[in-house]
């Protein structure tokens, strides 16, 4: 249970990137310290590291370290694990063909992941493509979450999950089922963002019955 100040987490987690710096530098054959330090700089949310090239030819120095690590790793799981950092950064850069391929990858290495769909639903999301979007969170919901010794964050799937749908159902006109997905997020993730879609799509929904009952209603007094 992690109950220090955000002050001193952030000290101890660029204390934590010195020792794995110096640890790749020592060892750079071992993939281990090499995942590690990417993930911790992947904490950091550094432009500098995650996004700007790291050189001549080089992607950022996150790509380029989880990419040499992929090359050297002989742990399946966690190289599926590692394809999706790879696709979220590419995700946040817009880049989404990128994204799928890593996403692609992920699923070659290991189709037991629970978030591997997930993320593909939020790549259709992104590119608004609804179809494939719902493909991907249906398929999602039929994968049990794996036994592993790697981390995994369950809650954090059930919101992805709604997050995705809650884009589908609005987008295809489905404002029932977008309305309990929306309430369903507000209850797990409550913050402004999630409390005024839940309005939104309450007074979207009302409106749309509305017109659905005058259209009704003249057909009734035509007849």
């Amino acid at each position: 249970v992690h109950l220090i100040p955000g002050e001193e987490m952030l000290a101890s987690m660029f204390r934590n990137i010195e020792i794995l710096e110096e640890e790749v530098i020592r060892n750079p054959e071992d993939p281990r310290p090499i995942y590690y330090l990417a993930k911790a700089y992947f904490d950091t949310r550094l432009p500098e590291l995650l996004y700007e090239p790291a050189g001549k030819g080089l992607e950022s120095i996150v790509i380029e370290l989880i990419k040499d690590y992929i090359r050297k790793s002989g742990w399946a799981e966690e190289r599926a694990q590692a394809w999706e950092y790879l696709s979220m950064i590419y995700r946040e850069m817009n880049d989404m063909k990128n994204g799928i391929v890593c996403l692609l990858e992920a699923l070659t290495e290991n189709p037991l992941f629970t978030s591997t769909y997930i993320q593909l639903a939020l790549c259709y999301v992104n590119i608004k493509d609804w179809g494939k979007a719902l493909h991907w969170v249906k398929l999602a919901g039929k994968v049990e979450i794996p036994k592993t010794t790697l981390v995994l964050n369950p809650r954090d799937y059930k919101s992805m999950i709604l997050e995705a749908l809650f884009h589908i159902y609005l987008n295809t006109g489905q404002l029932e089922l977008c309305q309990k997905v929306a309430t369903g997020l507000n209850e797990i993730l409550p913050n402004d963002v999630n409390k005024e879609r839940v309005v939104m799509i309450s007074d979207l929904k009302h409106r749309n019955d509305m017109a659905r009952w005058t259209l009704k209603l003249a057909n009734h007094l035509k007849d």
